[in-house]
């Protein structure tokens, strides 16, 4: 039998494409290096007009702007992190799949914790320059600052939410009985039919044991048939010869 290699199962070229996207996106963290100076770079408005009050964040809460950098630098490392297992993926290498679950774990654990920060330290200073700077905004017809407000708390919840499922999908599309033999490199015998006939005949005899390690069991062979009675003489063994 020629030397068999195993095919990449289709759940692991589709765990290599998410990871090649979300990766690719994750790169654009990098421009959370510019939170510092969002506030000088953003036109000004005029005096007396409504201002974002995230651009007031790093004033007005010592750590956001060191929490934001930090996000960036992780977030781009795991970018590029995502980039390499999805490769590693493609190729079958045998800590592939290892490094797509500590890349995708590590996402949503970072993702976890970013928004119990905001929740915690951002979000009520953000409430109040938000309440503050609603005065100067013209009436509506609705609630905006209320809107505003939900808008946001939802955003953060269905972002995580949709990180899980995201990364969780990855995972799973990885570890699927397929996918880690192929990284053991273990070949799929739905990839080889022309060997089908032979690995049966292979599973049969070993199969067969006898209880005597000679390999046979009787189970898988008709039972022998009874032993045949000698043929009637008319002579019975009381009988003088």
């Amino acid at each position: 039998m020629s030397e068999q290699t195993p095919t990449r199962p289709g759940t692991v070229t589709a765990a290599a494409v998410m990871l090649f996207i979300f990766g690719g996106l994750g790169l654009f963290s990098i421009c959370g290096l510019l939170t510092p100076v969002m506030g000088d770079i953003m036109p000004k408005p005029p005096a007396g007009a409504f201002q974002d009050p995230m651009l007031k964040m790093g004033d007005e809460v010592p750590s956001f702007n060191a929490v934001q950098i930090s996000l960036s630098v992780v977030g781009t490392l795991l970018a590029v992190f995502k980039i390499w297992a999805g490769m590693s993926c493609l190729n079958l290498r045998s800590n592939a799949r290892l490094m797509t679950v500590l890349a995708c774990a590590a996402t949503v654990l970072m993702g976890v914790a970013y928004n119990i920060y905001f929740f915690v330290v951002v979000m009520p200073v953000y409430t109040t320059l938000l309440d503050a700077e609603a005065q100067k905004l013209p009436p509506a017809p609705f609630d905006v600052i209320g809107f505003t407000k939900g808008m946001m708390l939802a955003g953060l919840l269905v972002g995580m939410v949709f990180n899980f499922a995201i990364y969780l999908t990855i995972i799973l599309l990885v570890n699927t009985q397929r996918a880690r033999n192929a990284f053991a490199g273990i070949p799929d015998v739905s990839d080889y039919p022309e060997d089908e006939p032979r690995r049966r005949r292979d599973d049969r005899y070993d199969r067969r044991d006898d209880g005597y390690g000679s390999g046979y069991d009787d189970d898988n062979y008709p039972a022998a048939p009874p032993p045949k009675k000698p043929p009637e003489t008319g002579i019975s063994s009381g009988d003088p010869v």
